[in-house]
């Protein structure tokens, strides 16, 4: 059975030493990745790795929320992707004393093997946009470029990525190696490098946009290089690849995405407060009285 590229350890193990190298890396029962972070004078948080690692069903939510309450941690951050929450809702209200779920928009884009009828679903500007790209030859090949960590540095720091995102040349290098992951390089007719990707493999018929880069300095190249890993995305077989959202809800990151035909989807970030003594005791005033207010920072710093 083909699995999800999150269950690569080696993948793992490398996004989640971005957030914390002292944080337990722990693994929920359908393979999905976990931070057991301890900071001294507070009690135990879990938390979901960086990114789209997180359960598509409410069944498999529902089996890392039993197993994350299973390890004895005070509070918990997660994320879901399935379009019904009604279950993980149930679960929530008959198992957590306090908790938070809010619902955000990621960006998914159906692949189309009639190249022009996918061209004709993007937005005007895009259209325009893209066409003058293609004019000049776009074609793209399955490994990674020595230029790509490069180009992604410039990107990281132009757009102030946070430290959990901001990955070196070795760590790149390693996520690309992962069972289920594919960097893609995209170059012009020329043979000009004009930056890549990494896709990931989500389900048979779906794959993540896990990250990329491109060369800020040449016009349209932006545009190119998510062009071109759609069409590699349809090359490897799925239907739809999802782009993620924005930096903020429906910012101009995520209007940029839609632009390319995309089609809105749900996802849900869920906060919990397991332990309500230990959450009181660990952030006093921080944490305020029963009911608690989850909006905002999770826990208070």
């Amino acid at each position: 059975m083909e699995r999800p590229y999150w269950h690569d350890r080696g993948y793992c193990a490398t996004v989640c030493g971005r957030v914390s190298t002292s944080a337990d890396v722990l693994t929920g029962p359908e393979g999905h990745p976990l931070l057991r972070l301890v900071t001294e004078g507070r009690p135990g948080h879990l938390a979901c790795a960086p990114g789209f690692l997180s359960p598509c069903d409410p069944a498999e939510m529902v089996g890392l929320l039993n197993f994350a309450k299973a390890q004895g941690a005070a509070t918990g951050f997660f994320q879901f992707r399935g379009e019904d929450d009604s279950d993980v809702k149930i679960w929530l209200e008959d198992h957590a004393p306090y908790f938070l779920i809010e619902e955000r928009s990621c960006v998914h884009i159906p692949l189309l093997a009639d190249e022009e009828a996918m061209i004709a679903a993007c937005r005007r500007d895009t259209r325009s946009r893209l066409r003058a790209a293609l004019r000049e030859g776009v074609r793209y090949e399955f490994r990674l470029h020595e230029n790509f960590s490069d180009f992604y540095d410039r990107i990281a720091g132009h757009n102030g990525f946070s430290a959990a995102y901001c990955y070196s040349a070795d760590e790149i290098e390693k996520m690309c190696r992962a069972d289920g992951a594919w960097p893609v390089s995209v170059f012009d007719d020329t043979g000009a490098y004009l930056g890549g990707s990494l896709l990931g493999r989500v389900s048979a018929q779906m794959c993540d946009y896990i990250i990329s880069a491109y060369d800020s300095d040449n016009l349209n190249t932006g545009r190119a290089v998510l062009w071109a890993s759609l069409r590699a995305a349809l090359d490897l077989g799925f239907s739809a690849v999802n782009l993620g959202g924005g930096v903020l809800e429906e910012d101009g990151l995520y209007d940029f995405k839609m632009s390319f035909g995309g089609v809105p989807a749900a996802f849900y970030t869920i906060k919990i407060v397991f332990d309500s003594d230990a959450y009181q005791a660990g952030y006093g005033e921080k944490a305020g009285a029963p009911p608690f207010d989850l909006t905002g920072r999770f826990p208070p710093s």
